[in-house]
This record gives structure tokens, sequence and C-alpha cells, in this order.
């Protein structure tokens, strides 16, 4: 066949695939919503809307209607008329309903038609769903016509108050199940009686005001029997008639009896009863005594890191009614962090609160530290507080500039005359932008180009860095810069950019050229410094800062005011001792602080050579899976480290050299630097012939001291630089 005849062919093919109609199917649905009525019951009026979506022939169709948690309230088989269509529907079990749909004479059935859901209900929700039978009539999923509920109201309860000798309790909430079922033409009027079980305590002062009648009951009215007593009955002028209705009693107040005194602890309960509710016994108030407390906004600390700011949202709120004294002073301080980012002379503090949920102009006064940094602040108490209702005093979106140096917890206090008791909430949890850690790096005096220690930087999450600069400072002591060698920086984890680098006089700044997506490592190692005569012995600390760490929008850097050494302090992290000086320049120390030189060990010898000099042991260099095992000792007092500086304890044997502490024990190929396991030797230190042998290469390692072996001398050296 030709290419032309067979597109022909598939051209036909699918215009008579087109040209089949679908089949007709019908939309199913509720003609009413859910209907809610006592189990046993049977419900009527309801009913099954079948709409065709085109007008298609019905006749002949059969299909099945089906009931959970209900059954059919239909006897025998029934018809009904619309149109030309005949429907004859019959019950094939209790939860089945059997549908024919016929047509009258020689006529077609096209008519939309609805079936009666007349039900009895057995409990729980009961659900329609249909059956098609393949037939023009869709399936339909299970759908919920209607629910079974207890004729007797319920009985819920709003906030439990605390209370002292008077206050008001919690709202009160009587709901109807059904429409009519409180209807005080039967039984015992719809009257419901409301009793306090610590009869310690009355209702005070009640009237209609306290009683709020919604949903059903909206255009009716309700009354109590007597304004006081540990007992009072409410009833209705009438009864719900197109929704179940709700009672809900508010702002009810009570008090103690003149003749009883208050118990701390107390739980005070009501329980509501009546013939058409359901008794219940709620708790509606505990007797507290006078005091305050401080919270945080949905009770949640917020979270941020050092070196930015955070806005928070706490309340100052009464246990009971009267705790807070109006007029008296209130005192509120962190007890880490500021609320101003700089300690300028007579600063102002403006912030924005709320009494009881409405906005109240409050007037501050900033509290300062020693350094002229806002600490907290205090205020008088409004005059506005209430007498009946327990007090709460709101302050929001307070800003709290944190410095990069805090980690941990930021405590609010609140004190004060005004107050019954001091109160305090943790308001803040801060983690740290990075994590420090360092190699010292160990100088003499009055030597240049001095080479040396690391310095490792490391992200707690994404992003901390900025694209910004990162400064490493050397301490403001006269004697100490960085000579103009830069040292290496690399990025050893992670994708964060650097950029270029400089060093200038005690600082070394790099440029972060783009934050990272991963959190990230930065390594600066090979510092070059130079000393001079007068710089005192001693360790020293340097900075890591800048604005790759803190923003001057968001911290307490701000270079136009004069600050002092407290901003340069908490806007930076301090490595300690990373700068040691060592002894006066009368030996010649490497970058490591041990003694410069070169020891050289020959397998089988009982010497060595310390920069040509021979020296003599007591024992022999040997060969152990590869590695040159020598006594602990000599290798020691080779590499410049005291006799003093080593000890055997407890099967371990230890070595202090400089900031250093290295420690093996016998047997184990783990060896310790500062107490933190590091390595994993070849060979572990073993004793021969009472002398303590250690891989003197693996120590050498750790110490920074560069090994070489030659295999044809079988000799090893060991340099220090």
């Amino acid at each position: 066949m030709k290419l032309r005849q067979k597109l022909a062919a598939v051209l036909a093919a699918t215009m008579v695939v087109t040209a089949v109609p679908a089949m007709a199917a019908s939309t199913n649905s509720l003609t009413h919503g859910i209907v809610v009525d006592q189990k046993g019951e049977t419900i009527t009026g309801a009913g099954l809307k079948i709409e065709m979506k085109d007008n298609v022939d019905t006749t002949g169709s059969m299909f099945f209607v089906n009931l959970e948690n209900a059954e059919w309230a239909i006897t025998g088989t029934q018809t009904t008329k619309v149109g030309d269509l005949s429907i004859e529907y019959k019950t094939n079990s209790k939860k089945e309903l059997q549908v024919t749909i016929k047509a009258d004479g020689n006529a077609t059935a096209k008519e939309n038609f609805t079936l009666p859901l007349n039900a009895k209900l057995t409990g729980g929700e009961a659900t329609v769903s249909i059956d098609g039978n393949g037939s023009v009539i869709s399936d339909m999923a299970p759908v919920v016509f209607a629910k079974t509920s207890d004729a007797k109201a319920n009985v819920t309860v709003g906030e439990v108050k605390n209370i002292y000798k008077d206050g008001v309790i919690a709202d009160i909430i009587i709901e109807e199940g059904l429409v009519g079922s409180m209807d005080p033409a039967n039984g015992d009027n719809g009257s419901v009686k409301v009793s306090l079980d610590n009869t310690d305590y009355e209702f005070v002062n009640l009237s209609s005001s306290n009683i709020e009648l919604s949903k059903g009951f909206s255009n009716l009215n309700a009354s109590f029997d007597k304004t006081t007593g540990d007992e009072v009955t409410l009833t209705l002028d009438g009864k719900s008639t197109q929704a179940p209705g709700r009672i809900t009693l508010k702002n009810v107040r009570i008090k103690l009896k003149s003749s009883k005194t208050p118990v701390i602890g107390d739980q005070i309960a009501v329980t509501v009863e009546g013939e058409k509710v359901t008794t219940t016994t709620v708790k509606v108030a505990e007797v507290k005594g006078f005091g305050n407390t401080i919270s945080m906004k949905d009770d949640k600390v917020v979270e941020a890191v050092a070196g930015t700011q955070k806005a928070i949202t706490f309340s100052i709120k009464e246990n009971v009614d009267d705790s807070i004294l109006e007029n008296r002073e209130i005192e509120v301080k962190l007890d880490k962090g500021y609320l101003s980012k700089t300690n300028a002379a007579s600063q102002s503090l403006t912030v924005s609160a709320e009494l009881n949920g409405t906005s109240e102009t409050i007037n501050v006064t900033p509290i300062t530290n020693k350094d002229g940094y806002i600490t907290g602040f205090s205020f008088k108490a409004p005059a506005s507080l209430s007498s009946t209702k327990v007090d709460e005093i709101t302050f929001k979106d307070l800003k709290v500039f944190v410095p990069l140096n805090e980690e941990g917890d930021i405590t609010l206090t609140t004190t004060g005359r005004a107050l019954a008791e001091e109160a305090s909430t943790v308001a803040l949890s801060v983690k740290a932008p990075v994590e420090v850690e360092s190699e010292a790096l160990t100088l003499k005096v009055g030597l240049k180009d001095q080479k040396g220690g690391k310095i490792t930087i490391k992200e707690t999450d994404k992003a901390m860095l900025k694209a910004n600069q990162l400064i490493v400072e050397l301490p403001a002591e006269q004697g100490m810069t960085f000579s103009k060698t830069k040292p290496v920086i690399k990025v050893v984890e992670g994708d964060l950019q650097i950029g270029d680098y400089e060093v200038d006089g005690n600082q070394v700044i790099i440029n972060v050229k783009r934050a990272s997506k991963t959190a990230s490592t930065i390594e600066i190692s090979d510092f070059v410094v130079s000393t001079d005569r007068t710089l005192p012995q001693g360790s020293y600390d340097v900075a890591v800062k800048g604005s790759a760490l803190v923003k001057t929008a968001d911290t307490i850097l701000d270079e136009e005011v004069t600050v002092g050494k407290v901003n340069e302090e908490e806007n930076s992290f301090k490595v300690e001792d990373f700068i040691v000086i060592g002894t006066a320049n009368t030996e010649d120390l490497g970058s490591n602080g041990l003694k410069k030189g070169t020891a050289v060990f020959k397998i089988g010898e009982k010497s060595y050579t310390m920069n040509g000099v021979k020296q003599e042991m007591d024992a022999a260099a040997y060969i152990s899976n590869g590695r040159t095992m020598i006594p602990v000792r000599y290798i020691a007092n080779a590499l410049g480290i005291n006799n003093t500086d080593i000890f055997f304890a407890n099967n371990t044997v230890t070595i202090i050299a400089g900031n250093k502490t290295i420690s093996m024990e016998i047997g184990s190929k783990i060896v310790k630097l500062n107490g933190v396991a590091v390595r994993t030797m070849e060979t572990a230190p073993v004793i021969t012939g009472d002398r303590t042998y250690v891989p003197v290469s693996e120590i050498g390692a750790i110490l920074g001291v560069e090994a070489t072996w030659d295999g044809e001398a079988k000799t090893a050296t060991f340099e220090n630089k």
C-alpha cells in the first residue's frame, strides 16, 4: 500500500473512533445538608437527587442504593412518577434499595428524579452510596446524609482562670445536641442548674449580661433565678427551631464567703445539670496567691544567631486580680544582649505595648550597663489596670541586639514595687555563626618572619559568613606584626568562595566572595609574624571578626560612636593563647615552640646525632611494621623536650611539648592530643628491655617535625624548622 493510501486509512479509522459517543453518566447529590437526630429516630424529607449529564434514555435501568448506620424505612414496592418516568423501588434488605426506571407507553425515560431518603438511624454517621449496576446511573461513593446525637445538651468550658479571694471563672458553654431538645414546654421547663462544688465560694452579681445566647437560641431570652449563692438556676423562655442552641455563661464572678479563708492550690469546679442536660462537672478556676509571670509569645523561645538582631514579644501577666499595683515601678532586664546597638549617651527607647489586648501608651526609661548599652527599661504600671479581671501587659516586637561572642540562653527578668514577685523567662536561644579552632603559633622575641599556627573557622549552618570582609587580628601590643608574606588560606569543606586577601599591619583581611549554600570551613595556616625584643613573654589572644560575621545594621558595631574595648570584644571571636612568646632569644625555636635542629637515628645503633653532634643512648633503634622504634626519652630530648616534661604513669607515657600534650598507652595504637584521640598509629608503643619504645615518625608528625627515611643508610632523620 502506498504511503498516501496508508494515511487515508489511518484518518478514516480515527474518524470512526471519534464518532462513537461516550456513555452518559449521572450526577448524584443530596437535596439537604446533614440531618442530626437521635439514634432510633426515622428521618424524612431528605432526598437523593439523580441528574443526567446528557438527555439520555434511562428506560430499563436498574441500580441499587445502599445505607450504612441506617435502615430503609420503606415497605413493599413503591412507585413514583416524574413526567413520563415511572420509578419503582423496593427494599431487598434493611440496607439495600433496588430501583428500576420505566417509561409510560412508548415514551422514553429522560427525566431527572429524586429518591426519598426515609431511613431509621442506627447510630453514628449514616451514609448513602449507589451501585450503578453497569447502567447509565453513575456509581457514588458513601456520602454522609445524617448523624446521631444525644438528645441532652453537652457542657464544655473555656480557659481555666486563677483567682484568690474573688475573680472571674472560665466561660461555661452549654450546647444542644438536637434542635428543640431543651424545649421549656417539656419536663422541667428546660432549666439548667449550675452549682459550685467548693461551697467556700459563691456567685456574685449574676445578671442577664452573663448569659450569651447564640445559634438556635439567638432570638430567645434567659434569666437566673437569683444573683448570688453557690447554686443558681437558669431558664430559657423558648426553644430552638432552626438549629441547635448554645448558652455561654461569660464573665461570671465568684467570691470567697466572709467566714472562709482561701486555700492556695484549691481547684474550683462547677456542676451543670438538668433534665435536658448531660450532668457534667468542669474545672473553672484555681486558687492562687498574688503573683505574676513573664512569658514569651506563644510560649516559644526565639531562635537567634550571634551577631544579629531579633524582635521579641513578651507579656507580664497577673496570677490573680490586683497582683500588679497601678502607678508603681516595674523593671525589665536582659541578662545578655542589648536593646541598643550603640552606647551613645542619653539614648531613648520607644516600645509598642498593649494592655489586655488593647493598644496602650507606655513611656519607658532605659536601663544601661557600665559600658553605656541599654540592657532593659523601667516603667510605671498603667493606671487603667482592671480591678475585676487578670491584667496582662504585652510588649511587641522589641529589638534585641545579640553580640557575636554570646551563645546559649538569654533570660528576661521583671522586678519592681508594682509586682508581687520577681519573674523570669528564657527569651532567646543563641547559636554561634561559626566555630573557631586553632593550633598555636609559638614565637621568639626579636625575630622576623616566624611562620606557623593554624586557625580553622567552621560555619554552624549555611550562609553564616556573608559576602564581606573576614579579619584575623593580632593583639594591639607593640612589637608584634604580620609580615607581608601572606598565610595559606583555603576552603576545605563546603562551597563558600573567597576572593583576594591581604596583610595589613596587625590584620589579615580576607574577602568572602560568595556566601555558602552548604556549611563551609575555612582553614588559615602558616601565619608569618615578626616580633621585636620589647615584647614580653607569655600568651596572647587573636580576634576573628569583620563584617562577614556581623553587619552594622544588625549589631552593636557602630564606628561613629566611641564605644571602647567592649565593642571590639563583643563583636569578635577570641582565639585564646594563639600566640605563645617563648623564652628570650637565647635559643633558636621552631614554629612549634621546640628547639630547631636535626636529629639522625640509625637502626641498630645505641647513638644518634643532634645537629651533627653524637649523643649516646642505652638502647638501640629498631624497625617494627615499617616504623622506626626509638626509646621515647631520646626522641623527646632530640626534639628539645626536657626530661621533666616526660611522664610515665598507669601504663601511659605523656609528653608535654609547649601547648601540646601527647599521651599514648602501651599496647594501644591510639594517640591523644590534649586529651582527644587524633591518630591511629601503624605500631603501638611497647616496653622492651625496660625501655618504652614509640614510633618516632608518628610523634614527629603530631609535633610538626619533618621526617625522612634513608633505606640504604638505614637512618631516620627528623628536622624541626
